[in-house]
């Protein structure tokens, strides 16, 4: 996706944003990727074990709950990486949009848009002096103006915005790679080992990402994976109740 100046070509250059050495725009890049891996595997995880615990308690089959996971994952998988591309994609183009009209403002009317630089560095704590320094270095170079009133105006950072394409296939990555837990034990084991190895699986994998995670956020590991692990036993829990009830109620397959 453009950056602020790819956007507005006639806007004398801010520096080049996209090297190596610039942290914020690495830890955004870094803070989306543990998102979506997250986002992603921890979805496959709790959907795709909700449907393979009914399914597999409803047949006691193999192949049918395999199948059954693949047919809701796959499909799971790139409806995900679909809505994650489309969702971040409009994300980014009403933020164009907004840009575009901050930018027509400038063009129309620039002492309403330093004067509420002004007011916004007087409520920062700056002195007179240092505004007019800031206002002075607006004047002299309007993309500069226009990074600052899109972060403290907007609320958006230029320089950080997110690739909807990576973002989808990090998505699909996780998602899919998450299908091995509660689905890849039924086509390699006996059912009654797949079953518990499963379940087992799947909540070990949660409570990793749980504890995972926490390099990132900072947070306790025990906190996070035990988050992780009570959301395993909800959705571990629907899909048994799931597969009981169709037992209870059809006569078909047992208990």
């Amino acid at each position: 996706m453009k950056k602020i100046n790819e956007l507005l070509p006639d806007f004398p250059p801010m520096g080049d944003h996209s090297q190596p050495n610039s942290g914020g725009s690495w830890q955004r890049k870094a803070i989306d990727v543990i998102h979506e891996l997250v986002f992603g595997a921890e979805d496959g995880l709790v959907s795709i074990l909700g449907a393979v615990a009914g399914v597999a308690l409803a047949t006691h089959d193999n192949q049918v709950t395999l199948l059954a996971g693949l047919s809701a994952g796959i499909p799971g998988a790139i409806s995900m990486a679909a809505g994650t591309y489309l969702g971040a994609k409009s994300e980014i183009e009403v933020l164009m949009h907004r840009l575009l009209e901050e930018r027509h403002q400038m063009a129309t009317d620039p002492e309403t848009e330093y004067a509420e630089m002004r007011q916004y560095y007087e409520q920062r704590g700056f002195t007179h002096a240092e505004i007019e320094i800031l206002i002075g270095a607006a004047k002299r170079n309007p993309s500069f103006l226009l990074e600052e009133m899109a972060v403290h105006e907007l609320g958006i950072s230029p320089t950080d915005l997110v690739q909807p394409l990576q973002r989808a296939l990090w998505m699909m990555i996780a998602y899919l790679a998450a299908l091995v837990f509660p689905v890849g034990p039924y086509a390699i084991m006996p059912f009654h080992i797949a079953f518990v190895v499963s379940i087992a699986g799947t909540f070990l994998a949660l409570l990793g990402i749980g504890a995972l995670k926490t390099l990132a956020t900072g947070c306790s590991p025990w906190r996070s994976a035990l988050e992780m692990g009570i959301i395993a036993t909800l959705a571990g829990g629907v899909g048994l109740l799931v597969g009981y009830l169709f037992v209870y109620l059809t006569g078909q397959g047992s208990l």
